[in-house]
């Protein structure tokens, strides 16, 4: 998952995809945080600024293939951005998630993609206006061991 989030901060920072915000008139996020309802609790007080990336990970249902561990790993990018913001401009700032998205599906980590596969409805907080963005990574865990045969004698 270490691997995964790095390669999303990484892209994300890369000038020619902060350029495509500016682009559009937008700031680019300002980070990408690890997911941990930051913006759903009123009294927390480590939020970056805003526009940033909360990146959440899901389960893994793995399965053992040719003695190795592989499956897909549900990773959902919270795009999170000032109500405020929104409310001023709004038609440019509905682009900030597209913009994200376009940037993410299809980055290769590791010699797999990450593939955007859906969004969910964009979520109005107190504070703040999060779209989710839904990805999906085949993601492998080292070979594991089995023990050789021993023959009878």
């Amino acid at each position: 998952m270490r691997t995964v989030f790095n390669a999303i901060k990484a892209a994300l920072e890369l000038p020619a995809n902060q350029a495509l915000f500016t682009d559009e008139g937008l700031t680019a996020p300002a980070s990408a945080i690890i997911f941990s309802k930051e913006y759903q609790e009123e009294e927390v007080d480590h939020i970056p600024p805003r526009p940033y990336l909360s990146i959440e990970f899901g389960r893994v249902e793995w399965q053992t293939e040719e003695g190795a561990k592989e499956g897909d790993l549900p990773v959902t990018v919270h795009v999170v951005q000032d109500t405020i913001s929104f409310r001023e401009k709004q038609e440019a700032l509905l682009q900030l998630p597209e913009i994200v998205v376009e940037i993410l599906d299809r980055l290769s980590v590791s010699g797999d993609v990450l593939v955007h596969k859906d969004s969910d409805p964009d979520h109005d907080y107190a504070h703040y206006f999060v779209s989710k963005e839904n990805f999906e990574i085949r993601v492998t865990r080292g070979q594991v061991e089995i023990p050789a045969l021993i023959p009878d004698d």
